[in-house]
């Protein structure tokens, strides 16, 4: 499985550049006030929830059933459940299901759907210099599209994360959150768009590079 998903890392890693544009684009991470989640944390936690299912695609070691590379314009489709540890503790069960067309060409062309659903059981998330334990209320769902043509992005590529988490932090603030996020990245337009709500901060943002 490990071989056929290293060619639509490009896309993948693609999208969590763009993902990772909008944490950064908040740094220094300010903690909030009134026991709430400021708008910088929501979006680096929302932005460290996002890339964990990018990571089962770059990395899908852990998936327990692995497949077969796919021959010339095969597509194969893989499900997936796991539980795995987070770094700094708790646990994330993972269950999902990784779609991979590919086409040898030339040109080489992939195209990889992943859908994904995350249940946190008080995993925890360095958050500026918080820690901040998640737990599912129920779940995050996370929904991607990539695709790459010879080595490199091709056509819109899109995250969307959905879904409730509750967080307590070391600081002593507890909350619940809603995630309701989507991330488009077109190269070829030059046209990137983040739009959604985060923990009841909404935000819609496009940033035409062209």
């Amino acid at each position: 499985m490990s071989v056929y998903l290293q060619r639509w890392t490009p896309a993948f890693a693609a999208l969590a550049l763009l993902t990772l544009a909008s944490a950064c684009a908040t740094e220094p991470v300010t903690p909030g006030a009134d026991g709430d989640l400021s708008l910088d944390e929501a979006v680096t936690l929302a932005t460290a929830l996002g890339l964990q299912t990018l990571e089962v695609g770059r990395n899908p070691g852990s998936v327990a059933r692995p497949a077969p590379a796919p021959q010339a314009g095969e597509t194969v489709a893989v499900d997936y459940d796991f539980t795995r540890p987070c770094l700094r503790g708790g646990s994330v069960r993972s269950s999902g299901k990784i779609r991979v067309e590919t086409d040898p060409g030339p040109p080489e062309r992939t195209v990889a759907d992943v859908q994904a659903t995350e249940v946190h059981n008080a995993c925890v998330f360095l958050v500026g210099d918080t820690d901040i334990a998640v737990t599912g209320d129920p779940s995050v769902t996370s929904t991607v599209h990539a695709a790459s043509l010879a080595q490199r992005a091709w056509g819109p590529q899109t995250v969307s994360v959905v879904g409730g988490f509750s967080w307590v932090a070391d600081d002593g603030r507890s909350g619940r959150c809603d995630l309701d996020i989507w991330v488009s990245a077109d190269d070829d337009a030059g046209v990137h768009t983040t739009r959604g709500s985060i923990c009841g901060h909404t935000f819609d943002v496009t940033v035409n590079k062209g």
